[in-house]
């Protein structure tokens, strides 16, 4: 994408910031990004650069710090009910129509158990 994205933060529920960029920030259909444990939201980037022409006009698309991690904030500990609280917080902030999420690792694991905790998600 030749857009330069645009940062994004939230909080979560304990206060951490939570950081992302965002391309195409004006739609609503939306791809969020999760990265692997220990990567930040720039291993994206690559990805985000080689998307269809198509995907790219309609969709806004989202690439995500965890915490901890790149310019996300730090907190005392880092369980996995505490990146489930944050993805939480992600989809609300979003507020997505549709919302697919694409993952490595703890980000694939987050799109996979949200869904059956009944987090409305619409692909993964």
């Amino acid at each position: 994408m030749s857009e330069i994205p645009r940062t994004l933060t939230t909080r979560s529920t304990d206060g951490t910031e939570l950081v992302a960029d965002v391309w195409n920030s004006s739609a609503s259909a939306t791809l969020l990004l999760l990265p692997a444990g220990a990567e930040t939201r720039l291993v994206w980037r690559r990805v985000v650069d080689e998307l269809a022409e198509p995907l790219r006009a309609k969709w806004r698309v989202v690439a995500a710090d965890h915490r901890g991690h790149g310019d996300s904030g730090r907190s005392a500990t880092y369980r996995f009910d505490q990146f489930c609280v944050d993805f939480h917080q992600w989809m609300t902030a979003l507020a997505a129509e549709p919302l697919f999420v694409a993952g490595g690792s703890i980000g694939r694991a987050l799109g996979m158990v949200r869904p059956g905790e009944g987090a409305a998600i619409d692909g993964f």
